[in-house]
């Protein structure tokens, strides 16, 4: 048995989990689906990452990002250590770039 904590991207809720956390549960995992606030504009990365952090119970877990949510993926095992970062058509933050200076050099 394995535990996962799934995080939605920019564009929807948690609930877009919500198949691929029956099929995981049914094979007998733990799953969280941590809900994101999506309209607080004074919400730092580590604030979302503090929030995916609070979701991890042991330093196995498995935590997959989607879409925009990748950019708090590297910051959560310095928050509670977990067992994998998982990457699902995810941004991958470049060292010493914002995310925005990203999107600019490679749209």
């Amino acid at each position: 048995m394995a535990s996962f904590v799934l995080v939605h991207g920019s564009g929807q809720n948690a609930s877009c989990w919500s198949q691929v956390r029956r099929v995981l549960v049914e094979r007998g995992h733990n799953v969280a689906c941590p809900e994101l606030a999506k309209r607080a504009a004074e919400a730092t990365l580590e604030d979302h990452a503090r929030t995916i952090a609070n979701h991890v119970t042991d330093d196995g877990v498995i935590v997959a990002a989607h879409s925009f949510s990748g950019a708090f993926l590297p910051l959560v095992p310095g928050m509670r250590a977990c067992g994998a970062l998982v990457y699902f058509a995810a941004v991958i933050p470049e060292p010493g770039k914002s995310v925005r200076e990203q999107f600019v050099e490679d749209p």
